[in-house]
């Protein structure tokens, strides 16, 4: 159980790290009407393209120890839960990271000009990122319960 949890607070961080990159994207205020980070010699949404495939990749190399890892095999009936929730969750992250790259893909190539807005597929990529982002945090709030129950 103990590894499960260290799994999952690899987890927590890499949440972490894409929460930041999505409040930078989506978190405008009056006062501040772009993301708050910019770069020089690289677009903002091709940086944070690159950003979130390491993240991906990283959630895919936990996903990858839980399910090959036999000294993770959970003993009671609650670490068996507790994986399986924490496996659901970890897809639904990478989902939701995914779409949030595609973002940033279709954002960045708007941005150079590559090719013209298309406010359909802008409309689209959102909508499934949103549907993506509420299935990974009912997940999360399952998660957090066996969590406190630990």
């Amino acid at each position: 159980m103990t590894q499960l949890v260290t799994l999952a607070h690899r987890v927590s961080s890499i949440h972490a790290k894409y929460a930041a990159i999505h409040d930078d994207l989506f978190s405008f205020s009056l006062f501040r009407k772009r993301p708050k980070h910019q770069l020089k010699g690289q677009s903002l949404h091709s940086h944070y393209e690159s950003e979130l495939i390491r993240l991906s990749e990283e959630l895919a190399g936990i996903s990858a120890i839980m399910r090959s890892g036999a000294e993770l095999e959970p003993k009671t009936t609650f670490s068996r839960e507790f994986a399986v929730v924490l496996d659901d969750y970890i897809q639904a992250l990478s989902v939701s990271i995914g779409h949030l790259s595609e973002i940033c893909n279709h954002q960045s190539h708007w941005d150079k000009g590559d090719q013209p807005f298309d406010a359909s597929q802008s409309r689209v990529d959102r909508t499934h990122y949103d549907e993506s982002i509420q299935h990974y945090r009912r997940l999360g709030a399952r998660l957090n319960q066996l969590v406190m129950r630990l």
